[in-house]
């Protein structure tokens, strides 16, 4: 069994590399996974919905390396489940694999980094056959980088389990159940701190009373607020310089796609579109994506320059420098790359400069748009959406979640590819224009409304200190509910946000956070949900 989930932890990684990074290893995921192997499916889908919701805000933008929720969701889950226990067991074992497992993937992006040279050297010679064994070399260091720690903490870790029931009573369980309850609140403050804006930061205070102070709910405030945003925002019209951009780009397209002038069929587009899933394959820290941008183009390069003597080695090589941007989006570089490529190999003078010049220019703001709008605002609307109706045992959250998210996911990577080719160069000067700009303004909107109304309903804190003024008994709680309801919830919520953005390290709020809620709940300072 160890075996088997360290493979599925592996795997769910890998996903990232040449899957074009499908959310298979998010907790809400694993966990229910985790939990249907070891016979409690039930308890495996509350774990994953407490710990999506504990990582909610984690992404890996650029480089970066977030909390790795693959391996702590799986080593939670599995070691609770095996003790018969539940969130806070989980909790015990998963915070700390979360900030210890951050090294893999930074490891395996650095053992990456030595694959590059030589590919190099096999792009000279126009080696295809080598290029891509040293990639899936560099996939098959990533996976191992996350299944040999877990097998290993699985398999030589059962002593854990049967310390763990033991553990997890009286104050102890007071001190877990509150620690547990109080970490989503680094996911909360990491999200507001993305979406958030002078102007908008309101949204997120409505939502938060919203959820208060109404029945709504999660979901009821995020249908709510969608349809009042759609309702202001598509009333708005278009403007006159949407107008003139459409009527520009209507007469220099001529009403017909831009493949129509190149040497692409549309079996070439399909080709590009599902090769572009290995976007980030073999992913390193010289050169970041450009071994699996390469692998996208490799057929076509084949294609056009085969039979031209030192022009495939060129090809090879102009196509293996620095890469970087969102993988939901490269589809858009794709398109406007492949049309130049395309023309140059049928004698047109484009030269290298030209070519590197289209992937330096466009791949900085689509990194933008794509990490803030679907990292930013759209993954964590779907992601808090279906992580409320795990932590209450619901077995469709996952299947919601990975359908929900990879619809946006799909259509994203096949529109973008469709509209490259349809306006080329051009495509930016439409993407600069306010119709893009509406919609990721309507989803971070959204965002922020769902933010607070998760910070009011999942982030169930309380007091139960007590303290006599005369005769009378007052409860603190009952005292701070009459000020505003929820307040210990957004009070915590604000405190992470600032700290996220004074630039403190997540994983160092992180383990304060756990240190707080441990602290809070021994000493009967603070409460968790009622279990």
């Amino acid at each position: 069994m160890a075996l088997l989930i360290s493979v599925i932890v592996g795997l769910a990684y890998l996903g990232r590399r040449i899957g074009g990074d499908p959310q298979l290893e998010r907790p809400i995921v694993i966990a229910p996974i985790v939990g249907l192997l070891l016979g409690d499916l039930e308890a495996g889908v509350r774990i994953g919905g407490a710990f999506e919701l504990i990582f909610i805000g984690a992404a890996p933008i650029g480089g970066a390396v977030p909390p790795n929720v693959a391996v702590s969701s799986a080593l939670g889950a599995a070691f609770a489940i095996s003790a018969g226990g539940g969130v806070q067991e989980a909790l015990l074992i998963g915070v700390p694999a979360a900030v210890v497992a951050t090294s893999f993937e930074a490891l395996a992006k650095g053992g990456c980094s030595y694959l590059v040279h030589p590919v190099d050297r096999f792009a000279k010679l126009g080696n295809r056959r080598s290029i891509i064994e040293t990639i899936w070399v560099g996939n098959a260091i990533h996976f191992l980088a996350y299944a040999i720690p877990t097998f290993l903490a699985l398999y030589f870790g059962r002593g854990l389990v049967e310390s763990l029931s033991s553990l997890v009573s009286g104050s102890v369980e007071d001190a877990l159940t509150v620690a547990a309850a109080i970490l989503p609140a680094l996911g909360f403050g990491l999200l507001l701190s993305v979406l958030t804006t002078r102007v908008l930061f309101p949204l997120f205070i409505v939502g938060f009373l919203l959820a208060s102070y109404t029945d709504l709910g999660v979901i009821g405030v995020a249908l709510l607020g969608a349809a009042i945003i759609i309702f202001i925002q598509t009333s708005r019209g278009t403007t006159e310089a949407d107008s003139e951009t459409v009527d520009e780009d209507s007469e220099s397209v001529g009403g017909a796609p831009d493949y129509a002038e190149t040497t692409l069929s549309r079996r070439d587009i399909r080709s590009l579109f599902w090769r572009s899933f290995l976007l980030q394959a073999a992913f390193n820290y010289e050169r970041f994506q450009n071994l699996g941008w390469w692998w996208g183009f490799r057929k076509l390069l084949d294609r056009w320059y085969a039979h031209k003597g030192d022009l495939l080695p060129q090809a090879y090589q102009r196509h293996l420098v620095f890469f970087n941007t969102h993988p939901w989006v490269v589809t858009v570089v794709y398109g406007i790359v492949a049309t130049m490529e395309s023309r140059r190999a049928a004698g047109e003078e484009i030269d290298d400069d030209a070519i590197q010049g289209i992937k330096v220019g466009t791949m900085g703001p689509l990194a933008g748009i794509g990490d803030s709008l679907f990292f930013g605002a759209i993954r964590p609307i779907v992601s808090g959406l279906c992580a409320s109706l795990a932590v209450v045992g619901n077995f469709f959250a996952p299947i919601l979640f990975l359908v929900g998210i990879n619809a946006v996911h799909f259509a994203s990577r096949w529109y973008g590819l469709q509209y490259a080719f349809r306006y080329g160069q051009r495509v930016f000067e439409r993407l600069g224009g306010t119709q893009l700009e509406r919609v990721r303004e309507s989803a971070v909107m959204v965002g922020l409304l769902v933010v607070g109304a998760l910070v009011a309903t999942l982030l169930p804190i309380t007091t139960p200190l007590e303290y006599t003024v005369g005769d009378a008994q007052i409860v603190l709680q009952d005292f701070l509910d009459e000020i505003l309801v929820g307040l210990i919830p957004l009070a915590v919520t604000l405190v992470v946000f600032w700290l996220v953005r004074k630039g403190l390290n997540p994983l160092y709020i992180l383990i304060g956070l756990t240190i707080v809620g441990l602290a809070g709940g021994y000493f009967g300072l603070l409460a968790g949900p009622e279990l």
